[in-house]
């Protein structure tokens, strides 16, 4: 969506952002996981599926964690071009 924002000339990329880093910065924020564990705990009365819900909300957090950092880790160095 953003993509589709910044190319229609809606919004832009923040200055000293290239595409990778905005991206990057999109995986890692998949790490959020208190509202889903609360949505979870809402939505099913039994407590099996609590838990099976909450360790899944977890697992996605962490590997949201993993790829991220090694999305920005291992970018290439290019220096970012400085737009008007």
């Amino acid at each position: 969506m953003s993509y589709l924002l910044i190319k229609a000339k809606w919004a832009v990329l923040p200055s000293q952002t290239n595409w990778y880093q905005f991206i990057g910065g999109g995986v890692l924020a998949g790490i959020g996981f208190t509202m889903s564990i609360f949505i979870a705990t809402l939505a099913y009365d039994d407590v099996e599926w609590q838990n099976i819900s909450k360790i899944a909300i977890l697992v996605g957090s962490f590997l949201s964690m993993i790829v991220g950092y090694f999305w920005l880790r291992f970018q290439k160095n290019t220096p970012v071009k400085k737009r008007k």
